[in-house]
């Protein structure tokens, strides 16, 4: 899997509560049941992590597509999995 894939487990996991073995990459955001508010706070934290837009973010995108998209944006081995900076 990609190198950014761990990262949106990690944000899935941590801002979601959503349990890891409930995660896969050929999941959709739609079937881990996140609305369209749940994306954007994902865009969000993702995009503090690696400084990358993830506007185009669909409900129907696979978390896999989105890891590609990331490591095609440069993501990859900059991406930091660690717990989100305090606001």
């Amino acid at each position: 899997m990609s190198g950014s894939y761990p990262l949106i487990v990690a944000s899935l996991t941590e801002t979601f509560r959503i349990p890891a073995d409930l995660i896969a990459p050929d999941k959709s955001f739609q079937d881990l049941d996140l609305d369209s508010l749940a994306l954007v706070e994902l865009a969000l934290v993702v995009g503090e992590r690696t400084g990358i837009d993830l506007h185009e973010l669909t409900a129907e995108s696979t978390l896999a597509e989105t890891a590609a998209f990331l490591d095609r944006a440069g993501a990859g081995s900059a991406a930091v999995a660690g717990p989100r900076p305090a606001r």
